[in-house]
């Protein structure tokens, strides 16, 4: 068990040991993906009461739009207002999630957007929660998508975090929620 309010490097080690032996003998990226979004939701807690700690973890992967499969193409159309992207349009892809309820444990139901188009500033600027976690990882929407690459070089090695929202009730980053 592991308390992200008391995270410590030792804890660090142990999990991503852990995590790194979830992918022996898998058969896809995507299984063992899932195997890691369930270690995550399942392992860290409250310490103090042992609750979940984590209501919802999801995984993406970004991905070339002509790879992925027809319903996340549609999903990445869906948000393009029905226009068809390049082939090579890169699109962050829900890969596994797990979380409280029950359809939030497979990526097919865990969320309406299953392929978020990295194409423009506006359009990613209009998803809370991908253009908060970008935030929070101290990167802007276009070093992203791209746009400022030169960006990349100068960022610290911490950048390569964990999204956390400590309260996603009706937290504007977490838009779908049913009041």
């Amino acid at each position: 068990m592991y308390d992200m309010n008391l995270f410590t490097p030792q804890d660090m080690a142990k999990c991503s040991l852990v995590l790194r032996q979830l992918g022996r003998n898998t058969a896809s990226m995507e299984a063992t993906s899932q195997k890691i979004v369930k270690y995550i939701y399942q392992h860290f807690c409250n310490s103090q009461t042992g609750e979940n700690t984590c209501v919802l973890v999801r995984l993406f992967k970004t991905h070339p739009y002509g790879e992925l499969e027809d319903s996340s193409q549609q999903s990445a159309r869906r948000l393009m207002n029905g226009n068809s992207p390049a082939a090579d349009m890169k699109c962050w892809t829900l890969l596994a999630a797990a979380g409280a309820e029950p359809q939030w444990n497979s990526r097919h139901t865990a969320a309406e957007n299953t392929a978020i188009p990295l194409v423009s500033t506006e359009l990613v600027a209009q998803i809370p929660a991908i253009s908060g976690m970008i935030r929070q990882f101290g990167l802007d929407i276009p070093t992203v998508l791209g746009i400022e690459p030169e960006r990349f070089v100068q960022l610290e090695p911490a950048v390569l975090n964990i999204f956390h929202v400590p309260e996603a009730k009706d937290n504007a980053l977490i838009p779908e929620q049913n009041s």
